[in-house]
Parts: C-alpha cells; structure tokens; sequence
C-alpha cells in the first residue's frame, strides 16, 4: 500500500452500532490504543483537513465542517442530518429502562446477562414500513431469455444446501446428512445424453471442466444444470450466478 492509516480497532475506541433490529447502541473502549493510533472519524478529519479541491480562476477549495472533538459529536451530526436519527444522542443511547437486564423473576424471563444493563438500550430506529407516507416502488422484471452459444448449451446455477460439509457441519451426527459433489439434471437432458443417476459425466464451463457424479431431478427444465455448492464441488467453473456449461457422459 502507499499509505497506511494508524486506525485503531473496534475495542480500543468510542463509537455506535446499528444492528439488524434497527437498534442503534453504544459501544466503548474495552483496551488502550498503541501510540498515534486515531479513530476512524479522526483519520478522516485529517485526510479531510489536507484535501483540496480546484475551483475555477485557479483557486482551491479546502474541505470544511470536520471540527469535531469528540466521538459524540460525530454522532450528533448525524442525527441532524439524517432524519431516521434524530433524536439519537449520547445521552438517549445512555438510558437504562424497560425490560432489558437482570430481572426479578428469572423463571419467567432472563436475557442473557448477569447483571443489569446500566450503560444504556440504545435507540432503535423506526422502520419505513410502519411511516403510513411510505412510498412502495413496484415493477415488473422481464424475464431474461437464455439463448446458448456454441458448445455451452446449458444454464447452470450453484444453490446452497443445509448440510455442505463445511466447517459447520463437522459433527459425525451429520455425516449421512452431507453429499458428494454432483451435478443435477433434467430428465429430458439425462435421456438427450443417456446419463443416469449416479453416472460420472463431464461438466465444462469457458474456464475448465471437472467429473462429477449425476443425479436427476423431474422438476427441473430443460437445459437448466444444478450444482449443489457442497464441499468438493467444482465452483472454479462458475462465472456468477448463472454460468453457460455443457454436459456429456463421461467415457
């Protein structure tokens, strides 16, 4: 790199989060930063004080309304100019009510924590699906026609499944859960090509071809290929969510 930034991490500063409940909270400086080392809004305050800009007549524009102090204050700026936040300051964030923390009767409710939450439930956001003025934007997608090109007649795609034999998956109770790799068929491709299920056919895509082990599904459309992306499985010969590719049966 050119230029290293001295950032310090997550644990060693002040700052806010926003997690998936729209709730935005408070999180503080678990550790001691090493020497010159700034917090993010502070790196770019400087990079911003330095910036400069051409204007006409040959003069420069230099970046202005960075003049924070604190983390804080970062904070208060966003609430004033973004209307979702408003409100959310230092010291809402910092309020400890409700239900959240150690409570009376454990038998009927117990969150997690063994003490009570004295630094603050944060604030959560509200949503654009309860604003009645909400606007829904609708539209219509045309399907997109696959034509196939020369020797790759086929459409592949790669679905998940549950059980892949990653790292998640390592319990032996899962074992007769996983698959091998394989490549899933239309019946009208298998009969086209004479494969059947559990035959070793050649799966070739514009980057590189690989053997893998059939199987055939009735639902499936014809010239539509699945290959499961469980461990094994080649996904070197995708390129992105749909990938033209030809199948045979291997010799």
């Amino acid at each position: 790199a050119d230029v290293v930034l001295p950032l310090m991490a997550t644990a060693e500063r002040d700052g806010t989060i926003t997690n998936a409940e729209r709730r935005v909270q408070r999180f503080r400086t678990a550790t001691a930063a090493p020497a010159a080392m700034m917090p993010t809004w502070q790196v770019c305050a400087t990079v911003a004080e330095y910036a400069t800009a051409s204007v006409s007549n040959g003069r420069t524009a230099v970046a202005s309304g960075w003049n924070y102090a604190v983390t804080s204050d970062v904070t208060d700026e966003i609430a004033s100019a973004q209307a979702r936040f408003a409100g959310v300051t230092y010291t809402s964030l910092d309020l400890s009510i409700n239900s959240w923390g150690r409570q009376t009767n454990e038998l009927f409710y117990y969150d997690g924590t063994s003490y009570s939450n004295s630094e603050g439930l944060g604030v959560q956001l509200a949503s654009v699906a309860d604003d009645n003025n909400a606007p829904l934007h609708t539209a219509v997608v045309a399907p997109v026609v696959y034509e196939p090109k020369g020797e790759f007649t086929m459409l592949m795609q790669m679905p998940v499944r549950a059980y892949d034999g990653g790292e998640w998956s390592t319990d032996s109770k899962l074992a007769s859960r996983q698959v091998t790799a394989h490549v899933v068929l239309s019946v009208a491709d298998a009969n086209r090509w004479g494969i059947a299920i559990g035959d070793l056919v050649a799966l070739s895509s514009p980057v590189g071809s690989a053997l893998v082990r059939a199987q055939i599904d009735a639902g499936l459309a014809e010239g539509q290929v699945l290959m499961p992306d469980v461990a094994g499985a080649p996904t070197n010969l995708a390129l992105g969510a749909y990938t033209r590719v030809s199948v045979r049966r291997a010799e």
